[in-house]
């Protein structure tokens, strides 16, 4: 059970964009996003309670902030395939579909929020889609949210090696 619970912590720390290495100034994330060019701290034009905290207890550890780096590189690595092609079916029509909508429903709204670092919250968006609407047939519509949910299962499974958890290197 402790291994789950490192697991998620360290998935935790990869998908917040608020990690901060010991090398780093505190001004930088491994991701930012459009959001973090547009928010600046003034003392003259922001109150005192809504300045940054002080990031000087937020740092990681060397070897912590290696394991994040490498567990975000096999995120990635592992992840962008599947994030960056549409998802195919038995049935032409279905897979038409995910080819006209897969750019507007999928790629444009993870790339909008990090989710190609974020495998298991991108995959769950992906299965909350109304592929219904959109034109799925009901069986293809299941197979892919059976499909995604066990590729959820294979991610978080293949975090004991990409962590280099105990048992799993």
């Amino acid at each position: 059970m402790e291994l789950q619970i490192q697991k998620g912590l360290y998935y935790s720390l990869v998908i917040s964009r608020n990690f901060v290495t010991e090398g780093d100034t505190g001004t930088s994330t491994p991701s930012p996003t459009p959001n973090d060019e547009t928010q600046k701290y003034s003392s003259e034009n922001v109150e005192p309670s809504l300045s940054p905290p002080d990031q000087s207890d937020k740092f990681l550890s060397g070897a912590v902030a290696t394991r994040c780096m490498r567990l975000m590189n096999h995120l990635i690595d592992h992840f962008t395939p599947i994030l960056f092609t549409p998802a195919t079916t038995p049935h032409m029509a279905c897979t038409d579909v995910f080819a006209d909508k897969w750019m507007t429903l999928v790629i444009q709204p993870s790339l909008d929020c990090d989710g190609v670092y974020k495998p298991l919250e991108t995959l769950q968006k992906m299965a909350e889609i109304d592929w219904a609407k959109e034109g799925l047939c009901i069986a293809c519509v299941e197979e892919k949210k059976a499909e995604w949910k066990l590729e959820q299962e294979r991610v978080w499974k293949n975090m004991d090696k990409w962590l280099g958890l105990p048992g799993n290197c």
